[in-house]
């Protein structure tokens, strides 16, 4: 983390991470930005604030990238893809898969493949 204009502390990709992924493995579902923000003892404009000014990266733009990072992990590890995104608070494969390109340059399956 790294303080940002002397008022407040941006959480780094590994801290918002994990947050992300504590928050889908007792819940299943993705976190708010108010929940992220309640984790770090910050209020949602303050959060939005500190990511803004530490990266441009929105909220939203933020969890994302966690769950699909998750996503990948689990994939990596051997799940099923329907699982892998599941378990990193997807409802919706095609959203899941459009969103994993994105990030990834490819699709899940070829990212199995790959790895």
């Amino acid at each position: 983390m790294r303080t940002i204009s002397g008022r407040y502390t941006a959480p780094d990709d590994r801290a918002l991470a994990a947050i992300v992924r504590a928050r889908i493995e007792t819940t299943g579902t993705r976190p708010t930005a108010k929940e992220i923000g309640r984790a770090l003892d910050l209020t949602e404009v303050q959060l939005r604030r500190v990511l803004h000014v530490a990266g441009g990266q929105r909220v939203r733009e933020a969890i994302t990238a966690a769950c699909l990072d998750r996503s990948a992990q689990l994939i990596r590890e051997g799940l099923k893809i329907e699982a892998a995104f599941r378990l990193a608070g997807f409802r919706h494969d095609s959203n899941f898969s459009r969103q994993f390109k994105r990030r990834f340059g490819c699709t899940p399956s070829a990212f199995r493949r790959s790895e």
